[in-house]
């Protein structure tokens, strides 16, 4: 499945519209509002967000990915912060993933003005004289570190007023993230594709119990919202695969015995080392393509593009996801 259309390289941003079924031609008004309303930051008409300039060299665009303990710290120090030449305006700051923060201001604000430009302007200024000055760099340079001493005000947006998803499509999402593909790091990649197979595993389980008593019948629906291929390092424009089946026919593929014996403990989200080569190739166990048997009339066994390139669906859209979804769920329903 083409996520938005054949040949383009999305953002996860416009992806995630158009999979969910808003037309990001229609409905996307850049990335900013999405990370902080994500991370907390409610956004009202006139406010403007940015996803995460000075006047400097950009060294790097992130002073480190795995920022969990320093990003709260640094972000509670900015938010509330004050700009001297336009006390009239708010900023907001909250720390939301890794090195990643929202920033949400406002009265007034437009992602097309000379006033809003002026005020941005300041706002980075005052920014990096904060961040310089926090003990948190201090300590980071003397670890010979890369220190965080500006926030990249990028992805400019505003709040979008879209249908919600239960009330367009009846139903509930589930998504995940492509740290490892930007990385290049292809062991944390492989590690984090066998934590997202240990989530299917423990939602196959819940759900087939939830099934077994009556409530519900269930469906899987498993894709992606852009490929992210680790030896590019970057978004890429091929299509990505598409699996969908009713829950009974998964379990009766890999056995009832198979998924009711999986464990429903915790387990940690993928990590790498501090200095360890996340680049290098690690052995993965060979995979036997008979160990499972295909179902619904065809001849696909795999979840990867190669495999799904074979399937009955052939290549689509994503303009046709949500509707191939509910006409399979009817169909099966009826």
């Amino acid at each position: 499945m083409d996520p938005v259309e054949p040949g383009l390289a999305c953002g996860s941003d416009t992806a995630h519209l158009s999979l969910l079924g808003y037309d990001p031609r229609v409905y996307y008004r850049g990335r900013g509002a999405f990370e902080s309303m994500g991370a907390g930051l409610a956004m009202a008409p006139g406010d403007i967000a940015f996803k995460d300039e000075s006047t400097g060299i950009i060294v790097s665009r992130r002073a480190d990915r795995h920022f969990e303990e320093e990003g709260p710290i640094l972000c509670a120090v900015l938010d509330g912060m004050k700009l001297p030449s336009f006390p009239g305006y708010e900023v907001r700051v909250r720390y939301a993933t890794e090195h990643r923060c929202g920033v949400v201001k406002g009265p007034k604000l437009s992602e097309e003005a000379k006033n809003t430009a002026a005020v941005i302007n300041e706002l980075s200024k005052e920014i990096t004289r904060i961040l310089v000055s926090h003990p948190i760099n201090a300590k980071r340079t003397a670890e010979g570190k890369n220190i965080a001493n500006v926030v990249l005000l990028r992805g400019c947006g505003i709040r979008i007023e879209v249908p919600a998803f239960e009330i367009k499509h009846g139903l509930a999402p589930c998504m995940a993230i492509d740290d490892a593909g930007h990385d290049k790091a292809i062991k944390l990649k492989v590690l984090g594709l066998e934590a997202v197979d240990q989530a299917i595993g423990q939602l196959a389980r819940i759900l087939w119990e939830a099934e077994r008593s009556g409530q519900y019948q269930y469906f899987l629906c498993v894709t992606g919202d852009h490929s992210t291929p680790v030896e590019y390092g970057d978004h890429s424009f091929e299509p990505v695969p598409f699996a969908l089946c009713r829950l009974r026919d998964f379990i009766g593929a890999i056995g009832e015995d198979n998924v009711m014996s999986f464990p429903l403990d915790d387990f940690p989200l993928p990590s790498v080392k501090s200095g360890e080569d996340v680049t290098e190739n690690i052995d993965v166990a060979e995979h036997k393509s008979d160990q499972r048997k295909a179902f619904c009339g065809n001849s696909v066994c795999e979840f990867s593009e190669i495999a799904a390139a074979r399937g009955c669906l052939g290549r689509f859209p994503r303009s046709e996801m949500m509707g191939i979804i509910k006409k399979f769920i009817k169909a099966k329903n009826d």
